[in-house]
């Protein structure tokens, strides 16, 4: 008995992230893109905050660390967050190249921010493409 393998509409009515076959996931996807962007603004503030606290000092201010640290602890958390985003988004993600997964991933944690931003602006802030070949599964069971 052939496997039939679902029609174009049954694959987008199901499998599409922004329609609301799938509202869970397309939530989710919005949530960590939120999360992306959030940590890039606040890595934005951040740095030319914690430089001018920074310089302060150097012209013989006297900074409290409390100046400092409720800012980069909420910061490490939030970086945290989008890491974990980030890496749900590559796990989700299809390449061309099964290997490119990889590549990615040791790019981000190898090289920290510069990786990450590299990858955030060239694929997590832009939606997944469905996959309609190689990915599909017979519907009426295994063979």
């Amino acid at each position: 008995m052939p496997h039939e393998f679902p029609s174009d509409a049954e694959m987008t009515s199901s499998e599409d992230t922004r329609g609301t076959g799938n509202s869970r996931r397309a939530t989710w996807d919005r949530v960590g893109r939120a999360v992306m962007i959030a940590a890039i603004a606040y890595m934005l503030g951040y740095v030319p905050y914690f430089l001018w606290q920074m310089y302060r000092v150097s012209d013989g201010a006297t900074v409290s660390p409390h100046a400092v640290f409720p800012a980069h602890f909420v910061g490490m958390a939030l970086n945290l967050t989008a890491l974990i985003f980030t890496v749900r988004d590559l796990y989700l993600r299809s390449f061309s190249d099964p290997n490119r997964k990889l590549t990615w991933l040791l790019l981000i944690l190898c090289t920290g921010g510069i990786g990450w931003m590299i990858y955030i602006f060239k694929h997590a802030l832009k939606p997944r493409a469905m996959n309609h070949g190689a990915d599909r599964v017979p519907t009426d069971g295994p063979p």
